[in-house]
Parts: C-alpha cells; structure tokens; sequence
C-alpha cells in the first residue's frame, strides 16, 4: 500500500440550496508501492461504482523535490514582487494614490503567491490522478466532507 495521506475519493453525494452546499465522500486507499525512482503508472477499479481510476506514483525523492521546487517559488513571488513594483511606484513620483495601489499589491500578490505555492507544495506528494473528474478526487484521509455556507449579512 502506499504511505500517502491522499486517497481516492469518489463523491456519493452532493446537494446545493440558496444557503450554501454540501457534499460527501467515500475514501479508498490507492494499491501502490513507491517506486525506488521515477515515476509509475498504475490503474484501480473504485469500489463504489466500479470505474477504473488512473493513476501514478512518484519516487519519494521526487515528490520532495516537487514540493521543495512549489515552496521556493513561493519565496520567489515574496522576493519579487516588490522587486517589481518599486520601479513602478518610484516612477509615479510618489502619488499617493498609487503608493497605497502599490502597498495593496505588495501585500496581497505575495500572499496569494505564497499560498498558492504552500497549497502546491502540500499536495506535491507524488500521488497524481491522470483523468481527474466530477466523480473521483484525492483527498486527505478523514476529509469525507465538504460545507459552503452562505452567510447573508
């Protein structure tokens, strides 16, 4: 068996209402061995509806290089992006107006670049669906469920 945390998760049910949605998961863990290297191919037949579900698996060596690769470039939209704007702003002539676009942009572009990459990261173990679809996800172990709540102020 794989040493992953992600499973197969196939959806068995989902429903939707104008304050917010649900929807449910069945987990299964996936039939694979690392491989020593590389990467490999494998298939497995989802024991909910029967579909095979493809998938491959990366060396360990490799998905810590992946999620090493996804957290540096992170770091990197933190290093540039001010790097970036300041020839900007300082070529505005120091507008006020466009030091506070500067300073919201500084802030949030890093931010969501840092989280974005971190979300990569996180799932860079190596564990792929190749034909990912409505149906079947990888998914952490216990997270059988998914709640949007809308909340009307």
């Amino acid at each position: 068996m794989a040493t992953d945390t992600r499973l197969l998760a196939h959806l068995t049910d989902a429903d939707s209402s104008p304050s917010g949605s649900w929807s449910h998961y069945a987990l299964h863990p996936l039939p694979a061995e690392r491989p020593p290297t590389g990467r490999t191919r494998a298939e497995f037949a989802c024991p909910e509806c029967g579909t095979t579900v493809s998938y491959s698996i990366s060396s360990a060596a490799g998905a810590r290089r992946r999620s090493r690769a996804w957290r540096a470039v992170g770091f990197l939209m933190i290093a540039l992006v001010p790097l970036l704007f300041l020839p900007a702003y300082l070529a505005s002539g120091f507008d006020r107006v466009g030091f506070a676009v500067l300073g919201a942009l500084m802030l949030i572009v890093p931010g969501l670049g840092q989280a974005w990459a971190r979300d990569h990261a996180r799932d860079a173990d190596g564990l792929r669906l190749l034909h990912p679809n409505s149906r079947h996800s990888l998914r952490r172990a216990g997270a059988t469920s998914d709640y949007d709540m809308v909340i009307e102020g």
